[in-house]
């Protein structure tokens, strides 16, 4: 009985093990090599001097990086043809999301 049990408990650890997969299709790491001309491109014309990680998004391209002025982690999605499909912004501590790194105005009344 308590073999079976044990057996059991195996089988079923196994079978949650395989099932998870660490790496979905087409979000692996990408070589810049292996990205179009025209994302890279669009990506450091906008971003002079800051390399960027890229990964497949299906048929698009991410570059992920860190933002040098506020630290914080930004995302571009490109298509092939380098124009921005979305844009991800990371929010600091306090909540506030500053993409252009800007400083804010004040709400003040006069």
């Amino acid at each position: 009985m308590k073999s079976r049990i044990l057996l059991l408990l195996f089988i079923l650890t196994c079978n949650f093990l395989f099932s998870q997969k660490q790496e979905k299709k087409g979000n692996s790491t990408l070589d810049p090599s292996q990205v179009p001309a025209a994302p890279t491109r669009a990506f450091t014309e906008q971003n002079p001097g800051i390399s960027a990680t890229w990964r497949a998004d299906g048929e698009n391209f991410r570059a992920n990086y860190i933002d040098p002025t506020s630290k914080l982690g930004r995302i571009i999605i490109y298509d092939k043809e380098g124009k921005v499909v979305r844009r991800e912004n990371e929010v600091d501590q306090e909540g506030k999301v500053n993409p252009e790194n800007k400083p804010e105005k004040s709400k003040t009344k006069k």
